[in-house]
C-alpha cells in the first residue's frame, strides 16, 4: 500500500509506513485521498484493515474536574454502532472521531446538538403558552442562541424555518405556521424579558443581544475501561453502504427510471463497536444553578436514548441506553476499581518504601563493617560499650563473671574510671554500683580484674 505522506513526515520516519503505530497518526498522516471502494482495487479496504488492526496507544485518563459534583457527569452505554465526523478527512466517508491516544470520542458539539434537539422537542411538545415560555428560557440560557433563533418564518428559497425557537411554537409543518407566528410574538417577548432580568444589567430599551454562549458546557464524551466488566474498550468495525442504483443518483436526468441492471458496489466505512460505555460530562457556570444544570442533564439523557448521536441515527446508529439504572450501575463499578486503585497504590508505595528501607539498611551495614574495620580491637569495644544502654551497662556488671570476652571487660573497666565530663564516661553507673549491696560481689570482681589488667595504683577503681 503507497501511503501519501507529507515530506516532513516522510522523511522523519525515514520513508517507512510500518514504522506507524499509532491510530492516529495513521489516520492523520497517511490516508488516501483516491481510495475509491471499486472493484479492481482493495486499497481503501487494506487501509482500514490497517486502521483496525492498530489499537490504541493507551488507555485515557477520565476527565478530571477540580471540585467536580457527581452531577456533573452521565453515564451511558452505546447499544448501536456510532459514526460521528465521517465527511471529516481527507478520505471520502472514512472520518472518525479518534484522539491522539487513538481511542474514539464524541465531539461536545454534538453532544450538545442532541441535548438541545430533545429541549426543542419538549418545547414543541408542551401545550400551554406558560409552559413554551418556561422550557424556552431554560433552553435558551442552558444553550445559549445564534443571530437566527430570534427570527420568525422560513426561507423562501429553501422554505425551512429560521429558527428551531420559532418552529417548536406549533405542531406540523407549513399548515401549522399561522399558529407559529401567533405563539411566537407573545413569547418571544416574555422570554427576552425572563433572560434579560436573569443575566443582563442592560436598561429594557437597550437591543437584546444577537448572540449568548449559554450556562452549560459540554465536553467530549470519552470511553470508559471496567477491569471488571468485559467491555468493548478503542474497538473499531468496518460497516458497509451499498448503493444498487449508483449510475441513476448521479444522472437522474439522463436515467429517469432506475432499472436493476446496475452493478452494486459495495462501499465500507469505520465504526465504532456497540457496547461501549462513555462518559458525558456538563459544566455549569458559575451562574448556572442546580436547576438549570438538572435540565441540561435529564435532556441529554433523553436525547441519546430518543435521538441518538453522530450520523445514521435515523436507522438505529448511535443510540445509547442512559438509564438511572446503568448510569448507577456503572457509577458503583468505578468507586469499586477506584477503591481497589487506591489499595493497590498503597500496596505498591509501602513495597517501594519497604524496599528503599531494606537499600538504606544493608548501605548502613556495609558502611559500619567499614567504620569497624579500621579500629583497632579496643576501639571496636569502646564503640560497642558506648551504643549500649543503662540496663545494658548494668546488667553486663551484674553477669561480669560470665562475660568471655576480655576487650569487653576492659572497656567497661576505663568506661567506669571515666569522669563524668569525658566522652563515653559510665562514671554515674559506677557510683549506683558502689551504693546498691546487690552489686558487692559485682563490685569485687570489677576491682579485681581493673588491678590486674592494670597494676599497682592505676588499677584502683574510683
Amino acid at each position: 500500500m503507497n501511503a501519501w505522506l507529507p515530506n516532513d513526515t516522510r522523511s522523519l520516519y525515514n520513508d517507512n509506513e510500518q514504522s506507524f503505530n499509532s491510530r492516529s497518526l495513521f489516520m492523520d498522516r497517511m490516508p488516501l485521498p483516491d481510495a475509491k471502494d471499486r472493484r479492481d482495487s482493495e486499497d481503501r479496504r487494506e487501509w482500514f484493515k490497517k486502521l483496525l488492526w492498530l489499537k490504541p496507544a493507551v488507555s485515557p485518563n477520565r476527565w478530571v474536574i477540580p471540585n467536580q459534583s457527581p452531577n456533573t457527569a452521565l453515564y451511558a452505554k452505546l447499544l448501536s454502532r456510532l459514526m460521528v465526523n465521517m465527511a471529516g478527512g481527507v478520505m471520502e466517508n472514512a472520518g472518525l472521531c479518534i484522539d491522539r491516544f487513538g481511542n474514539p470520542y464524541i465531539p461536545g458539539s454534538a453532544i450538545k446538538g442532541c441535548a438541545r434537539r430533545n429541549a426543542v422537542y419538549r418545547l414543541q411538545q408542551s401545550t400551554t403558552l406558560e409552559e413554551k415560555i418556561e422550557i424556552l428560557t431554560s433552553v435558551a440560557l442552558i444553550f445559549g442562541w445564534a443571530e437566527n433563533d430570534w427570527a420568525p418564518d422560513r426561507s423562501k428559497k429553501t422554505a425551512r424555518a429560521h429558527s428551531d425557537f420559532w418552529w417548536a411554537m406549533a405542531e406540523g409543518e407549513l399548515d401549522a405556521d399561522c399558529k407559529r407566528n401567533e405563539n411566537w410574538e407573545f413569547v418571544r417577548t416574555r422570554v427576552q424579558k425572563l433572560i434579560q432580568a436573569k443575566i443582563f444589567t442592560f436598561q429594557q430599551t437597550d437591543k437584546f443581544p444577537s448572540t449568548f454562549g449559554g450556562w452549560i458546557g459540554f465536553l467530549h464524551a470519552k470511553p470508559i475501561k471496567l477491569i471488571s466488566e468485559t467491555l468493548p474498550f478503542g474497538d473499531l468495525e468496518l460497516d458497509v453502504l451499498t448503493s444498487h442504483h449508483s449510475d441513476y443518483y448521479k444522472n437522474p436526468k439522463n436515467k429517469q427510471i432506475a432499472y436493476d441492471d446496475e452493478n452494486p458496489i459495495p462501499v465500507i466505512f469505520p465504526a465504532v463497536s456497540a457496547g461501549h460505555v462513555f462518559e458525558f460530562n456538563i459544566l455549569p457556570t458559575r451562574k448556572a444553578g442546580e436547576t438549570y444544570l438538572g435540565l441540561a442533564k435529564q435532556w441529554l439523557s433523553e436525547g441519546l436514548s430518543v435521538f441518538g448521536v453522530g450520523a445514521k441515527t435515523n436507522v438505529g446508529y448511535g443510540w445509547f441506553d442512559s438509564s438511572e439504572e446503568l448510569d448507577s450501575f456503572i457509577r458503583t463499578k468505578i468507586l469499586e476499581e477506584e477503591e481497589i486503585e487506591i489499595q493497590q497504590k498503597k500496596a505498591e508505595e509501602k513495597r517501594r518504601e519497604d524496599k528503599e528501607k531494606e537499600k538504606r539498611q544493608q548501605e548502613l551495614k556495609k558502611l559500619e563493617i567499614e567504620r569497624l574495620s579500621l579500629m583497632s580491637p579496643e576501639e571496636r569495644a569502646d564503640d560497642k560499650l558506648n551504643l549500649m544502654d543503662r540496663a545494658s551497662i548494668l546488667n553486663l556488671c551484674r553477669n561480669f563473671k560470665k562475660e568471655n570476652d576480655d576487650e569487653t571487660k576492659k572497656a567497661l573497666i576505663r568506661a567506669l574510671k571515666k569522669e563524668e565530663v569525658e566522652s563515653g564516661s559510665k562514671r554515674a553507673i559506677w557510683e549506683e554500683i558502689k551504693k546498691n549491696k546487690k552489686f558487692n560481689s559485682a563490685e569485687n570482681l570489677i576491682r579485681e580484674y581493673s588491678y590486674k589488667m592494670t597494676p599497682g595504683k592505676q588499677g584502683k577503681m574510683p
